[in-house]
């Protein structure tokens, strides 16, 4: 049943599974408990209509632990990008319909996301311990939320299929402040790297432009204000660096953790740079 590698990520690889199936097959040693959550936090957004694949069954091959999918066909967003980059307008403005669309939803059921941000901060290997104590302290006059949160948007988790987006890997999907899932996206969108020798100049521009278009679409349809991305935008980057980045990235994450550990938004700012 188990058939060959389709595709290869940080937590697991994806393999055929029979016909019309993949499994997602975790590394060895990856948690079990992070998997399960991902397998309820997948179930619920597809129970919900969320455009995800089908979830079928855990397994476990050869000791290592998988959840078996839906197969979907098509290409990601991002590979999308590479061969059509004049398509960069148009997948821009899909990412944040996406996001909007999930925030319009409750996430009742999955994990707290500031509970879960401020756990992972404290653990945190990066951080000096009075700056963690300061962004949990930050973390906590925060508001509270309760919209379905994917916490991975990006166009490599959408894929383009005939009958339109899907989204794939729900490892980080919370219930919280649509605002903390959206910074997660524009950190994202700002500061990821491609791989080594591959950030040309065009590389660098359209990754800019596209920032700035996906963060401009979703402030104007979407449910959060540039204050409040901005205001969450100190956690969600604490923890984002400690999720085992390149070191450059890392760099470039902590960068803009301690350039304002301690910096309040007053109100609205311009859109930051795109790094």
């Amino acid at each position: 049943m188990l058939g060959k590698v389709i595709g290869f990520g940080r937590t697991a690889e994806i393999r055929e599974w029979g016909d019309g199936r993949v499994v997602k097959l975790f590394h060895p040693g990856f948690p079990q408990a992070a998997i399960e959550r991902e397998a309820s936090a997948a179930a619920l957004a597809h129970s919900l209509g969320v455009p995800t694949p089908a979830l079928f069954q855990t397994v476990e091959v050869d000791g290592r632990l998988g959840i078996v999918f839906q197969r979907v066909s098509g290409t990601t967003m991002l590979q999308d990008l590479a061969r059509r980059p004049w398509m960069l307008l148009s997948h821009a403005y899909g990412l944040a319909r996406l996001q909007a669309h999930l925030h319009q939803m409750e996430g009742s059921g999955l994990p707290d996301l500031r509970e879960r941000l401020a756990r992972r901060i404290e653990r945190s290997s990066v951080l000096t311990p009075a700056e963690k104590a300061a962004i949990v302290r930050r973390l906590g006059d925060l508001p509270d939320g309760d919209a379905l949160c994917h916490g991975d948007l990006h166009p490599d988790n959408v894929v383009l299929t005939r009958s339109g987006p899907v989204l794939i890997d729900w490892m980080n999907a919370a219930c919280g402040h649509p605002a903390a899932d959206a910074a997660r996206t524009a950190i994202t969108l700002r500061l990821s790297l491609p791989p080594e020798g591959q950030m040309s100049a065009w590389v660098a521009l359209g990754r800019c432009l596209f920032y700035r278009l996906y963060l401009r679409h979703y402030l104007r349809i979407g449910p959060a204000s540039a204050c409040q991305l901005l205001a969450w935008e100190l956690p969600v980057a604490a923890d984002r660096a400690c999720e085992g980045l390149p070191r450059k990235e890392v760099q470039a994450l902590y960068a803009l953790v301690a350039s304002r550990p301690d910096k309040t938004p007053q109100g609205p700012e311009a859109l930051p740079p795109a790094g």
